[in-house]
């Protein structure tokens, strides 16, 4: 890396990562879409997310990438903070699929961290929902299926 670079996106960690920058045919995926805006009166920008439910390859490659996120620091040294936003970090990196929505094909240090936490908690909350014997949820003709985040300080 170069001084000043700011580091790979998601997408290239991802490819890297697991080898394999296309999506394997699998059940358990899902997509949704999500509307962000940074601060009030930006543009919302809008992404396509397309997700899957973790294989036991897929927690092992979360395991290691919360400790690559970690810089290498005992997990157990970590502020709780900084545990809960690396496992987020990582299941984003591992369970969302390519093709990476624009808004979301950043380093990791340009991303909102109530941006990761949504798609991560969307993930959790699909794989609980198939894991529960559901696995159509998240799927099928719903009116409008996105998360939509917009900070409503001072409104």
């Amino acid at each position: 890396m170069v001084d000043g670079d700011k580091g790979p996106t998601m997408s290239e960690i991802a490819r890297g990562a697991s080898g394999d920058s296309k999506p394997k045919l699998e059940d358990g995926r899902t997509s949704f879409r999500i509307k962000f805006r940074r601060r009030r009166g930006e543009p919302l920008q809008e992404g396509l997310f397309h997700i899957r439910i973790p294989s036991l390859k897929d927690d092992s490659e979360i395991a290691r990438m919360k400790i690559v996120f970690s810089g290498g620091v005992t997990w157990t040294c970590l502020d709780p903070k900084d545990q809960m936003l690396f496992e987020a970090m990582a299941v984003c990196q591992v369970l969302v699929d390519r093709p990476i929505p624009q808004m979301f094909d950043k380093p990791v240090q340009d991303l909102d961290s109530r941006l990761i936490f949504a798609v991560s908690t969307k993930i959790r909350q699909h794989e609980a929902e198939f894991f529960r014997g559901r696995p159509e949820a998240g799927d099928g003709e719903q009116e409008e299926p996105c998360l939509e985040i917009v900070p409503a300080m001072g409104e």
